[in-house]
């Protein structure tokens, strides 16, 4: 059982990139951002999407339509993450192609204020007007990955007290539910992330609260009143921070599901590893027609991640090994070794690529991997 080889490259590669940084030097990179205005946000040239996009503006607020083909599609207003002050990444971009693509549905992306030029209040307030603005007879999707994640149920629970239409679903992936980041079992997780930081991310949450408690549900909407949450599924990792916190919140809800991506990382779905793709294949299931009933109570957690991919890869690296002792040998003359690990290692190959070719597609509906001491079994 473990993760895809690809999935540990990415990590081994996020670790290299998002290394921990004093609170001193994080404070100071975002003081430094108050000297300019925020800059304007074009998508990068290296971002290719197969599917239409226009941009539009409300008020100050950039707001990108991707794939609007036709009246009264499918609609999934998007909320990226980035901790509140990092903009959105190519990485949402190929998940959101691929998403509308494979649904045929519009999605609205809107890149709301970010610090230190706003706080929660100027977001709350763009975003429920653009929400607004969406036809309330068209199914709509609320879809979000880390703090667009906690956004996204916060607004929600906003959006509730204002007896507005709540959306038809709600999709997130390790959302931040909590923006205090001080749950005891953070500390064992912290060495496992590659990714996020807890002591940086307590500094950005005080930027985006402003002049509220962290326990605000504005902020953190695992203090808000859960109840009027309906059909809530969440993406979750084993191996990040958030973990023990989305768990919790779940735990709450009625009419929600968790999926568990084990031995994953945060927002595991965004990435180019082979657990992504069942993740998209589950995320489509659910934009189409997965729906929990409402008063259902949450679902058995959905354990995906790397448990059917670690055979072929332990696999394929013997395979690898053979040929590379194969060629050894043949530089060292030893020629009935190299035919034989040569002979091994092409014959292993072609099993490699025969099952690959005979594999079959997963089925979004299934639960894989059903264990409900995963949780605890992760973080021992």
């Amino acid at each position: 059982m473990g993760r895809s080889l690809r999935a540990r490259i990415v990590s081994l590669s996020l670790r290299q990139k998002y290394k921990p940084r004093s609170d001193a030097e994080v404070i100071a990179s975002i003081e430094a951002l108050k000297d300019a205005p925020a800059p304007a946000y074009q998508i990068p040239e290296s971002v290719k999407l197969s599917v239409p996009v226009r941009e539009d503006a409300l008020e100050d607020m950039q707001v990108f339509t991707v794939n609007e083909t036709e009246p009264g599609q499918k609609t999934i207003l998007y909320l990226h993450g980035g901790g509140f002050h990092a903009n959105i990444e190519p990485a949402h971009w190929a998940l959101i192609n691929k998403i509308c693509a494979k649904t045929g549905a519009k999605c609205i992306v809107p890149l709301y204020p970010l610090i230190p030029y706003a706080t929660w209040k100027e977001s709350f307030h763009l975003l429920t007007e653009l929400y607004r603005t969406l036809d309330p007879d068209v199914e709509t999707i609320l879809m979000g990955d880390s703090s667009g994640g906690g956004l996204a149920l916060s607004l929600e629970l906003e959006w509730a007290k204002q007896g507005l239409k709540l959306p038809d679903k709600t999709i997130l992936f390790s959302p931040w539910v909590d923006l205090r980041t001080d749950n005891p079992g953070i500390t064992k997780l912290q060495k496992k992330d590659p990714f996020l930081w807890a002591p940086s991310l307590r500094i950005y949450a005080k930027y985006w609260a402003g002049d509220l408690d962290l326990t605000d549900e504005r902020v953190s909407p695992t203090f808000g009143d859960l109840s009027v949450l309906k059909n809530i599924s969440v993406f979750i990792g084993t191996r990040e921070i958030f973990h023990p916190d989305v768990v919790e919140f779940c735990s709450k809800l009625k009419g929600s599901q968790l999926i568990v991506g084990r031995d994953m990382n945060h927002v595991y779905p965004l990435f180019p590893i082979p657990e992504a793709d069942l993740a998209l294949e589950q995320i489509v299931f659910l934009v189409q027609m997965g729906e929990p009933r409402d008063g259902d109570e949450p679902s058995d957690p959905l354990q995906t991640g790397g448990t059917q991919y670690a055979g072929t890869q332990r696999f394929l690296t013997v395979v690898i090994f053979l040929l590379i002792a194969a060629g050894f040998c043949w530089w060292k003359a030893y020629t009935a070794a190299a035919i034989v690990c040569g002979v091994s290692g092409l014959l292993g190959l072609g099993m490699y690529f025969w099952a690959k070719g005979r594999e079959k597609a997963p089925d979004p509906t299934e639960h894989i991997g059903t264990d409900s001491n995963a949780e605890k079994q992760e973080n021992e």
